[in-house]
């Protein structure tokens, strides 16, 4: 990405990139415990200025760790791309049927089994307060790379984009 891009492309370049996965790593902090918590979830919506919808149980050591810290982290990888999205954000949880049936696939019977009215479905918004990605280049450049790197003498360059999208 280039340094001239506004800070607009920035963050729809970022939203696109997000909007390409279906799931992503989710860390809370476990106050209890003095430490982070990651767990795999389903992105239910990517909005256009980078805010994250999931759907989970009000009753999940997620929630609770929410209740107590809102700070949250959010990371995508896709490993054949070699592309990375680090986000920072502020977490809420919230009742919204409208979006929970909108949302709702039948799977969510497994984890719900009393369905769209089950009391305990909740939302987990997340804003976007910073975000970094990183761009990997092809298999063919990493190498061409790793070999110069090692008969320069010199750290390998060159090896792909890192952008940061701040909405502070």
């Amino acid at each position: 990405m280039e340094d001239h891009q506004t800070h607009e492309e920035q963050l729809n370049t970022l939203v696109e990139k997000m909007r390409e996965h279906e799931f992503c790593m989710l860390t809370t902090v476990d106050d209890e415990r003095g430490q982070l918590r990651s767990r795999p979830m389903r992105v239910q919506e990517v909005e256009d200025d980078g805010t994250l919808w999931f759907m989970t149980s009000d009753d999940s050591a997620k929630t609770q760790e929410i209740n107590h810290e809102h700070h949250v982290n959010i990371s995508f990888i896709n490993g054949a791309d070699k592309s990375f999205i680090s986000l920072s954000g502020i977490a809420a949880l919230q009742q919204d049927h409208a979006r929970v049936e909108r949302y709702w696939r039948d799977t969510d019977d497994a984890w719900f089994p009393k369905g769209q009215n089950d009391p305990h479905v909740v939302l987990i918004r997340v804003e976007l307060s910073d975000a970094e990605y990183w761009e990997g280049p092809s298999r063919v450049v990493q190498l061409y790379a790793a070999a110069r790197a090692i008969t320069s003498g010199k750290p390998a360059s060159g090896l792909g984009e890192h952008v940061r999208v701040s909405n502070h």
